[in-house]
Order: C-alpha cells, then structure tokens, then sequence
C-alpha cells in the first residue's frame, strides 16, 4: 500500500501536510529557513527532522539546503570549519560585504 504525502507526514512526524504547511507560512514565511527561497511543501520544500529521535520536525528547507545539512552529517562543527574555510578564501571586498551579518551572528570578532 503507497501512502500519501499526508498519511507519510503523520507516520514519520506526527504532523498532517495542512499542519506542515501551516508551520511552513507562519513560522518561515513560505521560506526556506536557511537560504531564504521561497518553497513549497511537497514541491520544492522537505521536512528537516532531527535524525537521532526520527520524529522531532526542525524545520522546512529547500532540497538544497536539506542536501547540504546531510553532506555535513548535521554535525555544527563542520557546519562551522566549512564558514571559515570559506570566510578564509575572501577577498577584502567580499569579506567586508559578509562582516555586517557576521557581527549580528558572531559579533565584534566574526571571524576570529
């Protein structure tokens, strides 16, 4: 038996698609938490769920960014190797474009 985007929804997370859908617009503005695109459920839109209890929903992302999660095992620290090994490659002038977004993030020393 294939189960419908709504019934897998609420086997593997405990949401229905409405409900999902609803968390999607209210708490991210129909946007993808991390690269800010605009998404839809079902259509350019997946669940981010915390692989350790399967169930506990984090967040809707782009399939991109979902990928790109997964491609660091959803381990911060080589979330955050990767931010400086990128930070450490800028130009002067890239760099000073990120550092108004790095010190609201990090601050004074963003990338110290």
């Amino acid at each position: 038996m294939t189960l419908t985007r709504d019934q897998h929804y609420l086997q593997k997370y405990g949401l229905s698609e409405q409900e999902l859908a609803e968390r999607l617009e209210r708490d991210q503005d129909g946007k993808c938490e991390i690269c800010r695109a605009v998404i839809v459920l079902g259509r350019t839109a997946v669940v981010d769920h915390d692989h350790e209890s399967k169930r506990k929903v984090r967040g809707i992302l782009c399939h991109r960014c979902n990928q790109g999660l997964g491609h660091f095992n959803d381990d911060p620290r080589m979330v955050r190797d990767a931010l400086r090994y990128l930070v450490d490659s800028l130009s002067e002038a890239k760099l000073e474009k990120y550092n108004y977004w790095a010190k609201e993030v990090y601050g004074d020393e963003p990338w110290g």
